[in-house]
């Protein structure tokens, strides 16, 4: 269980920079919006962002610091983490070259390889989180602007009190939440060339599936 919990918040890090937030704010009452949200995830999402591209960014709060690499093109993501949380690192890779995921986590030398297919319910999951922030957006508030790395952004804040520096309403390139933790872009390059072959997993190693990691 505690691999899977380190799996978990790998997919909530990587994808959720906006939408997790919302998640952990329901009600044992609201089963209806519940079920609204349920039916939201399922639609068809379309990338809005057309061409690849590479973003690294550094996170820095009072108990954690650490860096995540993305690189996306198209339904193709390759995600590196490299963490240090309460003292411990933890490192986790993430590869996604088509209808597979797979991912290679290391928590503080407890390792473990795993593959799971990527479902239409998954990969709406991964388009929505990443492609579709023009979108989430508007449920914001903007506060203002500011330079990123030279790029003008614009800034938005959640009802959560979470804010985003965000170019060109689809590139998140700096978040600061509610408990002041960082998350600022060291690196980004939009209109990236990048070949297919980068987003394949390393050769060689062993896959363990989700159903044999819950046994």
């Amino acid at each position: 269980m505690k691999k899977l919990f380190l799996l978990l918040i790998l997919f909530c890090f990587s994808f959720s920079f906006i939408n997790c937030s919302k998640k952990n704010d329901t009600s044992g009452n609201d089963s209806k919006q519940t079920s609204e949200n349920k039916t939201e995830t399922k639609k068809e999402i379309v990338n809005t962002i057309s061409s690849p591209y590479h973003i690294k960014y550094e996170t820095k709060s009072d108990n954690e610091s650490g860096n995540m690499e993305m690189w996306v093109k198209g339904k193709k993501f390759k995600i590196n983490i490299d963490a240090v949380v309460n003292g411990k690192k933890n490192t986790a890779d993430m590869y996604v070259p088509d209808k597979k995921a797979y991912m290679i986590t290391d928590e503080a030398g407890e390792k473990m390889n795993m593959v799971m297919d990527v479902d239409e319910e998954l990969e709406n999951t991964i388009n929505y989180e990443i492609a579709s922030i023009s979108e989430r957006i508007k449920d914001f508030q903007k506060t203002g602007n500011e330079d990123v790395l030279g790029y003008k952004c614009d800034v938005y804040q959640s009802k959560f009190g979470d804010k985003f520096s965000i170019y060109k309403d689809n590139y998140v390139l700096k978040i600061t939440d509610k408990n002041n933790k960082t998350t600022t872009a060291t690196v980004f390059e939009p209109e990236l060339k990048l070949e297919d072959n980068m987003f394949n997993p390393p050769e060689g190693l062993k896959w363990m599936t989700m159903e044999e990691m819950m046994k």
